[in-house]
């Protein structure tokens, strides 16, 4: 295979560091496996969520961290879930209070007509 600038070009790997022992179609095939591990967006809310609740089965947990190690709104997504659990945790006082506060008539009126509007 000719070489471009050191570099492999059916693999695209410098010449001297394409890994050894792996075939093109092996590769692939492993990309692909890690790839069906690997949740959408979507699952990995959910996954995150719940494992703040539940143990997760090791396969959901692996996918989820090869997800989190691509996708950086998921990683956010989950700073944020932790910052408020710690939160809640931290004050268990503002959240009883929060839970006994109602919204005035009118706060509930506006909802009402923005969603049966359709809009949001």
């Amino acid at each position: 295979m000719p070489e471009a600038r050191g570099h492999d070009l059916e693999s695209g790997f410098p010449s001297r560091s394409r890994p050894s022992g792996l075939s093109k179609p092996s590769r692939q095939s492993l990309i692909a496996a890690l790839g069906s591990l690997s949740p959408n967006c979507r699952e990995a809310s959910r996954l995150q969520s719940d494992g703040m609740d539940r143990a997760l089965p090791p396969l959901k947990v692996t996918g989820l961290r090869i997800h989190l190690l691509l996708c950086r709104w998921c990683r956010r997504y989950g700073k944020q879930i932790r910052f408020l659990r710690r939160a809640a945790h931290e004050h268990p006082e503002a959240v009883a209070q929060a839970a006994t506060e109602s919204l005035s008539t009118e706060a509930k009126e506006r909802m009402r007509r923005s969603l049966g509007n359709g809009t949001r």
